[in-house]
Protein backbone atom coordinates (compact mmCIF):
# COMPACT_ATOMS: atom_id res chain seq x y z
CA UNK A 1 0.00 0.00 0.00
CA UNK A 2 2.72 2.44 0.65
CA UNK A 3 4.63 1.54 -2.54
CA UNK A 4 1.33 2.46 -4.31
CA UNK A 5 0.73 6.23 -2.93
CA UNK A 6 4.63 6.15 -2.90
CA UNK A 7 4.16 5.67 -7.01
CA UNK A 8 1.19 7.66 -7.02
CA UNK A 9 2.94 10.87 -5.79
CA UNK A 10 5.95 10.52 -7.81
CA UNK A 11 4.23 10.26 -10.90
CA UNK A 12 2.00 13.38 -9.98
CA UNK A 13 5.68 15.37 -8.76
CA UNK A 14 6.75 14.30 -12.14
CA UNK A 15 3.61 15.52 -13.76
CA UNK A 16 3.52 18.98 -12.21
CA UNK A 17 7.39 18.95 -13.06
CA UNK A 18 6.67 18.54 -16.32
CA UNK A 19 3.95 21.06 -16.43
CA UNK A 20 5.97 23.84 -14.37
CA UNK A 21 8.97 23.28 -17.04
CA UNK A 22 6.84 23.89 -20.05
CA UNK A 23 4.98 27.02 -18.68
CA UNK A 24 8.65 28.05 -17.85
CA UNK A 25 9.90 27.29 -20.81
CA UNK A 26 6.95 28.67 -22.43
CA UNK A 27 7.14 32.24 -20.29
CA UNK A 28 10.74 32.96 -21.48
CA UNK A 29 10.36 32.25 -25.29
CA UNK A 30 7.81 34.82 -25.13
CA UNK A 31 10.13 37.31 -23.41
CA UNK A 32 13.25 36.66 -25.79
CA UNK A 33 14.92 34.47 -27.98
CA UNK A 34 16.45 31.49 -27.28
CA UNK A 35 20.34 31.52 -25.63
CA UNK A 36 22.98 31.25 -28.08
CA UNK A 37 24.12 27.32 -26.90
CA UNK A 38 26.87 26.81 -24.51
CA UNK A 39 30.35 27.27 -25.76
CA UNK A 40 31.68 22.97 -25.53
CA UNK A 41 34.50 22.70 -22.75
CA UNK A 42 37.68 23.53 -23.22
CA UNK A 43 39.96 20.40 -22.98
CA UNK A 44 41.42 19.87 -19.27
CA UNK A 45 45.57 19.84 -20.07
Amino acid sequence: MADQMRMDFERERNEMVTTLRRQLRDELLEEKPPPPPPPPPAPAV
